[in-house]
C-alpha cells in the first residue's frame, strides 16, 4: 500500500511537470502565431522564417522536456496498472475462497478503472508517431539531431492528438485525478 501512494505521487508530480509544459507551449504558439499550432498548421507553416525560428528555439527543449518525462510517467504508470490488476485479482481470489469476506465493489470498480486508464495511456504512448510538422519546419532553423527530432514528435503527437484518437491529455489527467 505504502509503495502504490509513493508511486501514485510520483505520477501526480510528472502529470502536473507534462501540463506545466503543454501551457507554456500553447502560451508560446499564442504569443508567437495567435492561436494553438496543433490545429491550424497552416499558420505555422506558412510564418515567416524569424516568427518559426523563436518559436521552434523556446519550444523544442519544451517538447524533449516533455518527452522525458512522459518516458518517466510510463514506467511509474506501468507499474500502477500492473498494481491494480494485481491487487483486483487478489480480492477477487481471496472472496472466492475464504468464508465470512466481504467484497468492496467499489473498491473493486476504481481499481479496474485506473487499470483501464493505465492501459489507454500504454497503449497510446507506445503508438507510432504520425505528426512530424514541429521536427521538419525547426530543422531548417536549427541544429536537430535524430533523436531531438524523434523525441520532438512523440511529444506533439501525443500532446496534438488528431480527431479520431484518443486524446493523450485527457489520459493522462484521469490518470492524475
Amino acid at each position: 500500500m505504502l509503495f502504490t501512494t509513493i508511486i501514485s505521487f510520483v505520477i501526480i508530480y510528472f502529470g502536473i511537470q507534462i501540463n506545466l509544459n503543454l501551457n507554456q507551449t500553447f502560451a508560446e504558439s499564442k504569443e508567437v502565431f495567435g492561436t494553438d499550432i496543433g490545429r491550424n498548421t497552416a499558420i505555422f507553416l506558412n510564418a515567416k522564417d524569424e516568427l518559426q525560428k523563436s518559436y521552434c528555439q523556446a519550444n523544442v527543449p519544451l517538447y524533449l522536456e516533455v518527452e522525458a518525462s512522459i518516458g518517466m510517467f510510463y514506467m511509474l504508470v506501468l507499474l500502477l496498472t500492473v498494481g491494480m490488476f494485481t491487487s483486483t485479482c487478489q480480492k477477487i481470489l481471496v472472496f472466492r475462497t475464504k468464508d465470512n469476506v466481504t467484497l468492496s465493489v467499489g473498491l473493486i470498480l476504481l481499481e479496474m478503472s485506473i487499470f483501464a486508464a493505465g492501459l489507454l495511456f500504454i497503449f497510446s504512448s507506445t503508438s507510432e508517431i504520425n505528426n512530424t510538422l514541429i521536427s521538419d519546419v525547426c530543422s531548417k532553423q536549427m541544429d536537430m539531431s535524430a533523436m531531438e527530432k524523434n523525441g520532438v514528435d512523440k511529444a506533439f503527437s501525443l500532446l496534438n492528438t488528431r480527431e479520431g484518437e484518443l486524446d493523450f491529455k485527457l489520459i493522462i489527467s484521469t490518470l492524475v485525478v
